[in-house]
């Protein structure tokens, strides 16, 4: 079975939200084994204020030292193939159902 390695998710949370991008982002990515990059808009727009915090998380949960701020940046992170692995193997439900949808 072919499964996602890495997953580009562009949102525009807002700051109000931020447990979304401080828990559940990384807890997603531990539960499917796989890289996200997690691109959130900045800044003010009328009375909604955008979180920014964009990040990239890796299969195991870790935040992989790309973490953006309020304001607009960069991010860069090397991303090791290896830890899919790792972590997917350590998965038993990914396993089983792997079994049964092939």
């Amino acid at each position: 079975m072919l499964r996602a390695e890495l997953v580009i998710v562009p949102t525009a949370l807002a700051d109000r939200w931020s447990f979304v991008a401080d828990k559940i982002i990384p807890t997603r990515e531990w539960k499917n084994g796989m890289f996200i990059t997690y691109v959130n808009w900045t800044g003010q727009e009328n009375e909604i204020a955008y979180l920014g915090g964009s990040r990239v998380v890796g299969p195991d949960g870790e935040l992989e030292k790309a973490l953006a701020g309020k304001s607009e940046e960069i991010l860069s992170a090397v991303l090791d193939k290896d830890r899919i692995t790792l972590t997917r193997a350590k998965l038993s439900y990914l396993i089983d159902a792997a079994r049964y949808n092939d």
